[in-house]
């Protein structure tokens, strides 16, 4: 929970908390920075479901709404959320924060070079399937009868 300079509450997703041996996940979630923090990150929709996912249970959600987890606090809570992505001074509880994915071509240019060529092979099998159609119905056709002139 973050609250702002105007006064405001805030729900942040501070990131991921390693599994701790030989638990599911860890009982207690890591306690927040305290002070003033500087925080970059996504402004996020609510996230939807049902709601057993939505409403915290034993400390816990499954997904992040901030209507269902501001029913549950003393206090109005804005809508959405902040995914962290930078926060400092750092979080000493050692979470791991949800990265953006990278931005490069990757392994896009060459699905894209492979689905051009898949379409040019269908574009000549087509052409190929027409051709040998016209041939064979050529084949196929009575030859013309002559008459002869008396």
């Amino acid at each position: 929970m973050l609250q702002t300079s105007d006064g405001r509450h805030l729900l942040v997703s501070r990131g991921f908390a390693q599994r701790p041996a030989g638990q599911d996940f860890p009982q207690a979630a890591p306690a927040p920075p305290t002070g003033t923090v500087t925080i970059v990150g996504h402004v996020r929709r609510d996230e939807q479901g049902d709601a057993t996912a939505t409403t915290p249970a034993q400390g816990a959600i499954r997904l992040i709404n901030s209507a269902a987890i501001g029913s549950t606090l003393p206090f109005p809570v804005l809508e959405g959320y902040l995914g962290v992505l930078e926060i400092s001074p750092a979080d000493p509880a050692g979470l791991v924060q949800v990265q953006p994915p990278e931005l490069n071509e990757g392994n896009h240019l060459s699905y894209a070079i492979q689905w051009f060529t898949f379409s040019g092979m269908a574009a000549l099998g087509l052409v190929l399937m027409i051709r040998s159609d016209l041939k064979a119905k050529q084949r196929a056709a009575p030859a013309p009868v002559r008459k002869e002139a008396p």
